[in-house]
């Protein structure tokens, strides 16, 4: 057969690119990895926070359509420019129930400025809340995706004619590239990225103003709204907005994180498949990736590895718990109010209950050692299943 020539530049020489191609593999699944002190956590926002917004964005839409006179107005977005700031201080409460932030409201302003809920309802905005915060999630784990998808294209760009087996019927088959093995992988994170961004066109749309689903007597400029929050559009029909979209734009997201989490726990098996072997293709040098055995000092084992592997199932559980909990649940129901679709999206960006977070954009795993051996292909490196030439 033709033999690949010997690469010049060994594939240890590129270890901060195999820590990105881990930190692609947990970008991808939401994976958490026990480096996480090093990274600072992304910043997100609470619900109390996007009540406020809501408020913000409903006073200014109010007051010009002529809904609210432009004095009451005024002393609206007084009472919540003070309410935000109270609750801004150490161990103040940041309530997320819309009327505890209109009490407080009250005693800033008076009861007046009720008429901030004119053409509202706590069903709008608490659907609006929740695409909100799944929105920011969303956006994070995709700008981690997108990191880790490129250091993963640069580590196969930089070693294409490394050489390792694949394997058929969990068999060493036929010898390969690191360039075409990783490739595969990376086909498998572009079909991903097409899913984010089908995702977030029907996550993006506003319930705002849709009231508890039938609209209202207002006139509510709900594209207005909807612009003022940084949505794409509205969902045009209220019914639909406040009481049926949240529950399949869960399953979106939550199918999203599952389908990376099955692409992230493959390449993980593949390379704890060969980790054993006395010579592994990849190997973890010593370090905050690798535990010791009480027992057998010698050994160093994967944990860095393992925890990713790990949590590729806790992401792919919470994904399918929420599939479950969707089941014949009628409209209406505040049983399909669900927080789950947004822990699944968090986890997607790298939060895992359990685990800590990952470091996106420092070390996830220690420098590999002896990695994608550069060599001829010989027989007693058990490369099997040779191509005729």
């Amino acid at each position: 057969m033709n033999r690949p020539t010997r690469p010049k530049r060994q594939l240890g020489h590129s270890g901060k690119r195999w820590l990105a191609l881990l930190s692609a593999l947990c970008a991808a699944a939401a994976l958490a990895g026990p480096v996480a002190a090093q990274t600072a956590p992304v910043d997100t926002h609470d619900r109390f926070y996007w009540l406020g917004e809501q408020n913000k964005a409903s006073v200014a839409m109010l007051a010009e359509r002529g809904i609210s006179t432009r004095d009451l107005a005024a002393q609206i977005a007084e009472s919540i420019k003070q309410v935000i700031a109270d609750a801004a201080k150490p161990g103040a409460p940041r309530p997320g129930d819309y009327l505890e932030v209109e009490k407080s409201m009250i005693a800033v302003g008076g009861p007046e400025v009720t008429r901030i809920h004119s053409g509202r309802s706590r069903q709008d905005m608490g659907q609006t809340s929740f695409r909100l915060i799944l929105r920011e999630e969303l956006l994070s784990a995709y700008e981690r995706f997108i990191e880790a998808r490129e250091a993963l294209l640069k580590l196969a760009e930089s070693n294409p004619n490394a050489i390792l087996p694949f394997n058929t019927h969990s068999v060493q088959a036929q010898p390969t590239s690191l360039g075409h093995y990783l490739g595969g992988y990376l086909e498998a994170l572009r079909r991903e990225s097409d899913r984010y961004r089908e995702t977030w066109a029907r996550v993006n749309l506003s319930p705002l103003g849709g009231a508890a689903g039938g609209t209202s007597s207002f006139p509510i400029d709900r594209q207005r709204l909807a612009k003022l929050l940084g949505f794409d559009g509205v969902l045009v029909n209220s019914f639909d907005s406040g009481q049926v979209a949240n529950l399949d734009v869960g399953v979106d997201v939550s199918n999203l994180a599952a389908s990376g989490a099955l692409t992230v726990g493959m390449l993980m098996s593949d390379i704890l498949t060969q980790y054993p072997n006395p010579r592994p293709w990849f190997q973890l040098a010593e370090g905050q990736q690798t535990g010791i055995s009480s027992i057998m000092p010698q050994k160093r084992n994967p944990i860095g590895l393992e925890n990713v592997l790990r949590a590729t199932g806790e992401v792919s559980g919470k994904a399918v718990t929420y599939l479950i909990e969707s089941q014949n649940i009628p409209s209406g129901s505040g049983v399909y109010k669900s927080a789950t679709p947004i822990e699944v999206t968090r986890a997607s960006g790298g939060d895992v209950p359990g685990h800590r977070r990952c470091a996106w954009r420092a070390r996830l795993l220690s420098r590999p050692r002896g990695g994608a051996r550069q060599r001829r292909l010989r027989r007693h490196d058990g490369v099997g299943g040779r191509t005729p030439a």
